[in-house]
């Protein structure tokens, strides 16, 4: 039996150096445990993100060349429009005549989201002033600019806005308008003895130019 004594004695010592392991065996499948976890959220934001950027910049996209349409149409509609009232001989006497009028076809919204179109005027004549070489001599030259610009952008976010010039014709042009407000109007006003025309988009109260009532 003595024999047998320090055998026990060690083996109870192994059963001791055992059950003090695992506890650390324990932490460190928690450690390894957590960090799995964490590194699978990292990867799954960086998808997410990933995701929403491709969308948001294909919504973008989509949206800016819807705009850019819009846009377009509008200035081709104020360009017929032009063609007609210009051949009228229409002449107002201290008021205001519509000449012609056009509606818009515009789409309901954009990608699910609303839209406005401004139309903005220019000064009488919006023009730049270039160095021309013509025989190894600079001369400056007058180049003439657009009329006006059409504004199409978006009210609700993402914000994008195009704008689309409008050629130079003799007509100044304002207003703003969406897919309920969305007529074009040719207007010849009379300011003492002086014969103007405008091309108004929307309901526009107001649209002879303060500057021009002398």
């Amino acid at each position: 039996m003595p024999s047998t004594l320090p055998a026990l004695s060690g083996l109870k010592k192994s059963l001791a150096g055992l059950k003090k392991c695992k506890p650390k065996k324990g932490q460190a499948e928690i450690i390894q445990y957590t960090l799995t976890v964490l590194f699978s959220v990292l990867v799954l934001v960086s998808i997410s993100l990933l995701i929403f950027n491709l969308y948001d910049n294909f919504i973008g996209a989509d949206i800016e060349k819807s705009l850019n349409q819009i846009a377009s149409q509008t200035a081709d509609r104020i360009l017929k429009l032009y063609e007609v009232g210009k051949g009228s001989r229409i002449q107002p006497v201290n008021t205001s005549v519509l000449i012609a009028e056009e509606e818009l076809r515009l789409p309901d919204s954009i990608s699910k989201r609303n839209y406005e179109i401004l139309l903005v005027s220019a000064n009488q004549i919006w023009s730049n002033l270039a160095n021309v070489t013509v025989a190894n001599q600079t001369i400056p030259s007058i180049i003439s600019s657009s009329a006006g610009k059409i504004i199409a952008r978006t009210t609700q976010d993402p914000i994008i806005s195009v704008e689309r010039d409008i050629p130079n014709i003799e007509a100044t042009i304002q207003g703003r308008g969406d897919v309920t407000n969305n007529k074009l109007r040719y207007y010849r006003y009379n300011v003492n003895g002086t014969t103007y025309d405008k091309i108004v988009l929307g309901e526009e109260g107001i649209f002879i130019d303060i500057g021009q009532m002398g």
